[in-house]
């Protein structure tokens, strides 16, 4: 009762229906039709988009993006998704903090909001994975949307005008999505996102709002200034230390008994000729034969 009645208290200065953020859910629902028909399916489900289709279409792989040069990766990585079900959760998320932050500061800057906040989530998780994983997803983004809301919920001198439900609810988002509770989640992405929300929700009141920052809250925003500029050096530093000759190399064989390639590997066991499948996108043809051929000669001695 008290978080519906919250929602409809909402009477901020934007539009009754968030158009925007309508617009962005639906361009990702586009996008994930398209990965389903161009990039093509999983063999183990119609509605999980194939590994080699999301990366054809630009998910976020370190080597591609630090030592290939894709940097468009980091804008086309927060478009795909990995399954239904990711992208319905991310659909959800998304309507209940635009619905919320458009309101307050219109459709416009919750585009401009979600653009930067879908570029740092990128930018971190890229700097932090390892070479044998890849990233998809707009949730690094929505959680940023969700960050500046809650800055905006607490400090904004229009912040009475919405309910307490949704404040709620956008604290609920950001908090959740910050806990590492479960694996296959890229935390860097949110973590990024995150930060770069909380920048945006804090220029924005210094912005439209400068009667509204006092010395404590302006202190706060030089914090998150500060905050992430070290997460955009950190990702900047790192570039340099990634050498070629190990974008692609493998792991050795740690030799006969043991569950190589699928060392620590839980759940349902891969299927290698997918796994060969993926190598054929991920490396070229000297390095696939360094990988498959010249490599294990050389550790096995035959």
């Amino acid at each position: 009762g008290g978080a519906a009645a919250g929602m409809n208290d909402v009477t901020g200065p934007g539009p009754e229906i968030p158009v925007a953020t309508c617009c962005v859910a639906g361009l990702l629902a586009v996008v994930y039709l398209l990965q389903l028909t161009v990039g093509g399916h999983s063999p183990y489900a119609v509605f999980t988009p194939s590994d080699g289709g999301m990366l054809r279409l630009g998910a976020l792989e370190h080597g591609r993006v630090f030592l290939d040069g894709e940097w468009w990766r980091l804008f086309t990585a927060p478009l795909l998704h990995g399954g239904f079900v990711h992208i319905l959760f991310n659909g959800v998320w998304l309507i209940l903090a635009g619905n919320f932050v458009e309101r307050y500061v219109g459709g416009w800057t919750v585009a401009g909001v979600l653009a930067i906040c879908a570029i740092a989530g990128s930018l971190l998780s890229v700097s932090t994975m390892s070479n044998s994983i890849y990233s998809v997803g707009a949730s690094g983004a929505i959680v940023g949307l969700g960050a500046a809301g809650v800055v905006l919920a607490l400090f904004g001198d229009r912040a009475d005008e919405f309910g307490t439900g949704h404040k709620g609810q956008l604290a609920q988002l950001v908090v959740m999505s910050l806990i590492p509770a479960s694996g296959g989640v890229d935390y860097a992405a949110h973590f990024g996102g995150a930060i770069a929300g909380g920048l945006c929700g804090l220029a924005l009141l210094f912005w439209d709002e400068p009667e509204a920052v006092s010395p404590g809250r302006r202190r706060l925003g030089q914090f998150f200034t500060f905050a992430y500029l070290g997460v955009v050096g950190f990702a900047l530093v790192r570039m340099p230390r990634v050498e070629r000759g190990n974008t692609h190399a493998p792991t050795p064989s740690p030799g006969p008994g043991s569950d190589w390639p699928h060392v620590h590997h839980y759940g349902a066991m891969p299927n290698d000729g997918d796994m060969l499948g993926l190598l054929a996108g991920w490396a070229d043809a000297p390095t696939r034969d360094m990988i498959l051929r010249d490599n294990p000669a050389a550790l096995h001695g035959f």
